[in-house]
């Protein structure tokens, strides 16, 4: 059961951001300084462990961005590192980017059965079922990792359990759709 504590509408909220802020690459800087809304048929948290618990029609927003998922659950360790995961069927998530120089605003959608995150890492996987989609470009697979760090995608069409292992005879494909870019007048033919 949730008690009022000034400090667990901090940790609700931190641990909830992590997982929303992380979703996309050059997302909208504004959305950072934009409040997190989240809700949930339920919610619990245990200071002791670390550990917030989202249950039931979860949505957390944050400016632009949106998550949804059947549950969420927030862990930090000791060093504050934070790790989210959103398990739905399917988990999904949508966020505008920044403009690009010419003004043009794109929207990240992803989905997957489950959704992780590690602060620690910057890295979010995607399960089962995995899809990103910004503007036309699409990757598909079984797992999706997008490194924060390097702003790089991998992705694998084998299929993974619960606890994100490989799995026997899991073998799929990776699907890759990226549209062709206009060129801009003066540059290179």
């Amino acid at each position: 059961m949730l008690r009022r504590n000034p400090n667990n509408s901090f940790r609700l909220a931190a641990g909830a951001l992590i997982v929303c802020s992380a979703l996309a690459a050059h997302a909208e800087k504004a959305d950072r300084s934009k409040p997190i809304n989240i809700e949930a048929d339920q919610a619990s948290l245990d200071q002791q462990k670390g550990v917030t618990v989202y249950e039931g029609n979860v949505i957390l927003t944050q400016g632009t961005s949106k998550l949804t998922a059947a549950k969420l659950t927030v862990n930090q360790d000791k060093a504050g590192n934070q790790y989210g995961t959103a398990i739905g069927n399917p988990a999904t998530f949508r966020q505008r980017l920044d403009p690009d120089s010419d003004g043009k605003v794109e929207w990240i959608n992803g989905k997957g059965q489950r959704i992780d995150y590690d602060n620690a890492k910057q890295l979010v996987t995607i399960y089962d079922n995995g899809r990103v989609q910004r503007g036309g470009d699409v990757v598909t697979g079984n797992v999706i990792i997008y490194d924060g760090k390097t702003q790089q995608f991998q992705a694998t069409g084998t299929r993974s359990d619960a606890h994100g292992q490989a799995m026997k005879g899991g073998k799929g494909r990776v699907t890759v759709v990226i549209q062709p870019r206009e060129k801009k007048e003066g540059a290179n033919k």
